[in-house]
């Protein structure tokens, strides 16, 4: 069968597939479903690597979905493994890549934890009497510090920024 034969007997995802070069002989349910599975699953790994606020997910969904409607109309199998069992892992695949999509959207979100940025907050002990300037153990190290307010030795302090090798601290 030719490409033209397919442009007149088939569906338009298939003509479309068709006409783009994947196959001249694609007419199958099954066929169709299996490309719309890979590009859907595809598009889920693309998801990862590229940020698209979610933009290549949605359309993975939208490829996985269409499959699985494809499947769904044709029947008893698909490729051979009754639909009972294809649609769920279908279904999985999709929740797993919303919810990989979600996690990345929160670990974005959150605070940054490496770096001086992740310095400010934490707490550090004086390890010697800060009039203004003195030094404090912070995370297994002695760092210069400054201080507006004097500290005790041994007195708690909080780190307010850092700059190059020093802190800013003030009491807690």
């Amino acid at each position: 069968m030719g490409t033209y034969e397919v442009l007149i007997t088939n569906n338009g995802f298939q003509r479309f597939l068709a006409m783009v070069g994947v196959g001249a002989d694609i007419n199958t349910p099954d066929m169709t479903a299996t490309t719309l599975l890979v590009i859907g699953i595809f598009l889920l790994m693309l998801e990862i690597k590229i940020v698209s606020q979610g933009l290549i997910g949605f359309l993975a969904s939208l490829c996985l979905i269409a499959a699985t409607v494809i499947i769904w109309r044709d029947g008893s199998s698909f490729w051979g493994v009754p639909v009972v069992w294809v649609i769920p892992v279908i279904g999985l695949v999709m929740v797993l890549g919303i919810s990989l999509s979600v996690l990345g959207v929160k670990a974005y979100q959150e605070k940054v934890v490496s770096g001086y940025e992740g310095y400010i907050g934490e707490v550090a002990v004086a390890s010697e009497a800060l009039g203004l300037t003195g030094q404090v153990f912070f995370r297994g190290a002695y760092w210069q510090a400054e201080s507006s307010t004097p500290v005790a030795k041994g007195e708690n302090v909080r780190v307010v920024a850092a700059e190059k090798l020093k802190l800013y601290v003030e009491p807690v």
